[in-house]
């Protein structure tokens, strides 16, 4: 008995370091893409684009989060520079949630195949208005 969960303990610690392995590069390769943003665009741009108008950021933000490629996990440096270069709270919480809800619409082709395209349709609207809706809420609570 002993042996089996030693050997399950040794695979889960080689999986997850195989895990780590494939993250580890995308996290830096996106944490590179932060700090080249960073330096490059200046805060003034950001601030217009995502901190003049709460509704066109909240939109803005939303969609850019569902386009750009970034898995989940390697956005939030991206979302850090946006906050840190002026960006609402709102459009930040927007950014991230628009790429973990709705998520990538590349890859959404097998959602539609099995569910169909008005469940996907639906999905996306109510996604996006509850995540108008949060970013509204926290911009305005905190």
């Amino acid at each position: 008995m002993k042996k089996e969960i030693k050997e399950k303990i040794k695979k889960i610690i080689r999986n997850s370091f195989k895990d780590l392995l494939k993250i580890l590069p995308i996290f830096f390769i996106a944490i590179i893409i932060s700090v080249i943003a960073e330096l490059n665009i200046p805060d003034d741009i950001i601030q217009s684009i995502l901190g003049k108008n709460l509704i066109t950021s909240i939109l803005v933000a939303t969609t850019a989060g569902i386009i750009l490629p970034f898995p989940q996990y390697a956005s939030y440096p991206f979302a850090s520079f946006l906050y840190n270069s002026g960006a609402y709270l709102g459009a930040v919480f927007a950014f991230i949630a628009g790429e973990v809800f709705i998520g990538n619409l590349f890859e959404d082709y097998l959602e539609i195949k099995y569910f169909s395209l008005r469940f996907w349709l639906m999905r996306f609207v109510v996604s996006f208005v509850l995540i108008f809706g949060g970013a509204l809420l926290l911009q305005y609570l905190l």
